[in-house]
């Protein structure tokens, strides 16, 4: 039975097999509780503890169920999971990759340096890691560069994580409450109230491109309010533009961003774009 659990299939995951490290600090906090570094056999991993006040037993069911079928996914461009601990602590254990996407692109002092076709290798390797996520039946609901992964210096690789996770923030609070979410990278209908579609994914997915583009600036500088921009119709006119960006990627965000979500590119689509385009490295060397 020891041997079972660490195999690299598990879905279920002792918690005494878990070596969190010792430290007190947490690596992130969240609506659903708390991520620490440890050790699960010889593997790093990230544990996402989940904090059972905040979401409640039936939230908490669902989730661990997802996150059950998380463990089936393979894809390089998807993070790991490997499996969820139920008691005495609920969490959820998966691949340790960090730094995030958003702390690499914040940490270049001269935003020019960053070559374009890196930029472009690591907004094809997203669209692939999305092409796999919504071919499985899976919507995001929070793509963004904080959620994209990019492991260690040596072999950097965009890797998608909280994917499907993130729909129960929304019940984590009172019913409807968007307030934990993060409404610049809403798509305008699910924002006054739509459904969340593939179409919101690749709504985000534009405003990640900005963020690739920028740096890790968001489109909306000055505006702390999102939600208003949305009740007054200035969402695209609002947009922050930008300078020095190649003129396909530019028509790619404003793709993404079609107001009208029948009009946005799937992922198959954006793949197969950024491929005939031929502007892309084989890796992330940066």
């Amino acid at each position: 039975q020891q041997q079972q659990q660490q195999q690299i299939t598990a879905t279920t995951i002792e918690w005494e097999d878990i070596k969190l490290e010792e430290t007190d600090e947490q690596v992130a906090s969240g609506a659903f509780g708390t991520v620490h570094k440890g050790k699960w056999g010889n593997r790093n991993v990230a544990v996402k503890v989940i904090d059972i006040g905040k979401v409640g037993k039936r939230v908490l069911n669902s989730v661990t169920n997802e996150a059950k079928t998380h463990c089936a996914l393979r894809h390089p461009n998807v993070v790991f999971f490997y499996g969820v601990v139920l008691s005495p602590k609920p969490a959820i254990v998966m691949e340790w990759a960090p730094p995030d996407l958003l702390l690499f692109l914040q940490d270049w002092e001269e935003k020019e340096d960053l070559p374009w076709s890196q930029r472009w290798t690591i907004a094809f390797q997203i669209a692939q890691g999305m092409k796999f996520v919504h071919s499985s039946d899976i919507l995001h609901h929070d793509l963004r560069a904080a959620n994209v992964l990019l492991g260690p210096k040596e072999s950097r690789l965009c890797r998608l994580c909280d994917f499907g996770l993130s729909r129960w923030k929304q019940t984590t609070s009172c019913k409807n409450d968007k307030q934990s979410g993060n409404p610049h990278w809403w798509a305008p209908e699910y924002a006054i109230g739509g459904g969340f579609t593939a179409a919101c994914d690749v709504f985000s997915y534009g405003v990640l491109l900005f963020e690739i583009a920028s740096c890790g600036d968001l489109p909306f500088s000055g505006h702390e309010n999102v939600e208003s921009l949305y009740e007054r119709g200035l969402r695209n006119e609002k947009i922050t533009t930008l300078k020095g960006v190649p003129e396909a990627y530019q028509e790619l965000i404003q793709n993404c961003w079609h107001q009208n979500p029948k009009q946005r590119p799937t992922f198959d689509t954006i793949v197969y774009l950024i491929r005939s385009l031929k502007v892309t490295d084989v890796e992330i060397t940066v």
